[in-house]
């Protein structure tokens, strides 16, 4: 079995990412295959993740997991939804648009869009908050309650200090 986890981006210092990447150590310390997948990355990333088009080769596994971390509207979900892996999302949150509105226009269009999208994506065998307050947005989105659990972020402890 093979632990797959796409991302929109793999970026140093994000949050999103720092938890994919703590997975993947995670997963790989349990002697798991590990592999992380962006559709964008920064040079931290790059020695990280592949590009998100590399997943297709492994979206037929049955028995492999796809964890897909969702945290605005990004076209690698339809990598997800075509997926025949097993399937875990991870919902880090949708800022709500109104909060760009004045300064920022695709962000406005990028979360409404993410907002929009978040119900199609309940086709997965479980789904997991990063709080609890996340959690019930995806419940409230149609995702069965009985799939749904809270995966608190895991933040690098040691870069902390100081």
């Amino acid at each position: 079995m093979r632990v797959h986890q796409i991302v929109p981006r793999m970026d140093a210092g994000d949050a999103v990412s720092n938890q994919a990447l703590a997975i993947h150590v995670l997963v790989k310390g349990w002697g798991f295959e590990s592999r992380i997948y962006a559709n964008g990355m920064d040079e931290f990333g790059k020695r990280i993740a592949s590009y998100d088009h590399t997943y297709s080769d492994f979206a037929g596994e049955e028995d492999d997991l796809l964890i897909y971390h969702y945290s605005i509207y990004c076209g690698n979900y339809r990598y997800y939804l075509e997926s025949s892996n097993r399937k875990v999302l991870v919902y880090h949150n949708i800022t709500p648009p109104r909060f760009y509105e004045h300064f920022y226009p695709e962000a406005v269009r990028l979360c409404t869009l993410g907002r929009e999208l978040l119900p199609r994506l309940a086709v997965c065998d479980l789904a997991l908050g990063d709080s609890d307050f996340n959690r019930r947005e995806l419940v409230a989105a149609g995702f069965p309650e009985e799939r749904t659990g809270v995966l608190p972020i895991n933040p690098p402890l040691d870069k902390l200090d100081g």
